[in-house]
């Protein structure tokens, strides 16, 4: 092994819904990508920069292949496999094959529902890819396969989550792309050292704040299947579930962010009221239009999953935050009595409170110790409580803003480059996990937001309903 790096995988990329998934995101171009030199910058990045993207996976066992460390040879081999490449041509449009949003449907008519991110899959995912770590634990960190359309490119690139989040990746795919434009990376961080903060014993928090109920927090070993037990009959009697994509016009969602920030009563009420952000307000939007078939009034845990970059002071300068790609996040949650009589614009205020709350210096150092405790005894990340419900939110749309894919695409018949329309679609969970209690906010366009919707028939069905009546969603 002395021509072998051994570094330990940090305990906040080896907690539960980490472990074992391995995430699948698609990059849709509205342009054909230059293969050969997307290829050969891959290559580059890797060999000459962020060599620890070439390092495999190493658990305790064949038989248990939970993450423990990485294996980064200290030295490539001419014939080491740095990525696992492949791709597909097609003679025809992208729009023969998906319905991809290049052409969305008309701000007026509101929210609309598209096909299922499973599409993607199904499509652009190699079949020989595995859905979890634990079914080919000795792969290269990134599966890499390009979808060639006469117009189009989708870039799919499947990741352990244990290795690196979503921004995360659009670091690696926005150093990728430096490369062809002869820019070198900064430093990579957190390359042998776990730089997030919480870093002091963890018996040194207070219990009291560690096991602190409405929040994420530390468990009695009977507790969970207590929480459980709240969600058996859901699952029992509704077992299975709908995926689709809902499409939020932005001009829809800025119309509502206004209407609520300018609310009198909602300001009286939550300071928080002036400072909704649109993702506050798909939130809200998201946690109503779930439970819009429930005429029951549990308490619930509304959690936000938020990321740490540029967020804390580790990570606190734009070069820091562009050289970590390991995970950096936190969850953060308000615990109340849902109730169908409660407005989008509330929700959107809790959402927006509970992020910020958690966001002082103090409140995410304990998350994040927090978190790697939850990590090492192997406990459940699902935020619930005894009795109640929960509903988790994850917004990946700002994770792709700063994504200039211009140096990776082909010129045009007419010469020159433009910049392509960039969409970007993915899955992270476990296959057989529950999925209706969580939805993603997949990412921007100009025209709007793509959002997974997973639900129960049934509730799938009256949101559908609900959609013909109220497509603007103005009576939610």
């Amino acid at each position: 092994m002395d021509d072998i790096e051994i570094i330990p995988v940090y305990a906040t990329d080896r907690n539960e819904a980490f472990r074992y998934s391995r995430v699948r995101t698609f990059f849709l171009l509205d342009n054909q990508a230059d293969e050969i030199r997307l290829k050969d910058a891959l290559t580059r990045l890797i060999r000459n920069h962020w060599r620890k993207i070439g390092a495999r996976l190493v658990g305790k066992t064949q038989e248990d292949p939970e993450p423990l460390d990485y294996h980064l040879p200290k030295q490539f081999a001419d014939d080491y496999e740095l990525f696992r490449w492949s791709s597909t041509s097609y003679d025809k449009s992208i729009d023969d094959v998906i319905k991809t949003g290049f052409r969305p449907t008309p701000a007026e008519e509101g929210v609309t529902v598209w096909p299922s991110v499973n599409e993607f899959d199904t499509l652009f995912r190699p079949s020989s890819w595995p859905f979890t770590h634990r079914e080919a634990p000795n792969l290269p960190m990134l599966l890499v396969h390009i979808t060639n359309f006469h117009d189009a490119t989708v870039i799919a690139i499947s990741h352990p989550h244990a290795f690196a989040d979503q921004l995360g990746l659009s670091n690696i795919v926005k150093a990728w792309i430096g490369m062809l434009e002869g820019k070198a990376p900064p430093p990579m961080v957190g390359y042998d050292e776990d730089v997030l903060p919480g870093q002091k014993p963890f018996e040194s928090y207070p219990k009291s704040e560690t096991y602190k109920k409405g929040r994420m927090h530390m468990r009695y070993f009977w507790e969970y299947f207590f929480v459980l037990l709240r969600f058996i009959p859901e699952l029992v009697f509704h077992p299975k579930e709908t995926k689709q994509l809902l499409f939020f016009p932005i001009e829809m969602v800025e119309k509502l962010r206004t209407k609520w920030t300018e609310d009198e009563e909602l300001g009286k009420k939550f300071k928080e009221a002036g400072e909704l952000t649109t993702a506050d307000i798909l939130s809200g939007l998201l946690l109503k239009l779930s439970r819009i078939d429930h005429t029951s009034k549990p308490m619930l845990s509304f959690t936000q999953t938020v990321n740490l970059r540029n967020r804390t002071e580790s990570l606190a300068s734009p070069e820091r935050a562009y050289g970590f790609i390991h995970n950096a996040l936190i969850w953060v949650t308000d615990y109340f009595r849902y109730s169908s009589s409660l407005s989008v614009g509330e929700l959107a205020c809790r959402n927006r409170r509970a992020i910020n709350t958690n966001l002082e210096p103090e409140t995410s150092d304990l998350m994040v110790a927090i978190t790697r405790e939850v990590a090492r005894t192997s406990q459940s990340m699902h935020i619930a409580e005894i009795g109640g419900f929960s509903f988790n939110v994850t917004n990946w749309a700002p994770v792709w803003r700063q994504l200039d894919f211009t140096p990776a695409v082909l010129g045009d018949k007419e010469g020159g480059k433009r910049k392509p329309k960039l969409l970007v679609f993915g899955d992270a969970r476990m296959p057989g996990v529950p999925e209706r209690f969580h939805s993603i906010i997949m990412c921007r366009s100009q025209e709007g937001y793509y959002v997974t919707f997973v639900n129960r028939v049934k509730t799938v069905n009256a949101v559908k309903k609900y959609l013909e009546t109220d497509p603007l969603l103005q009576n939610l």
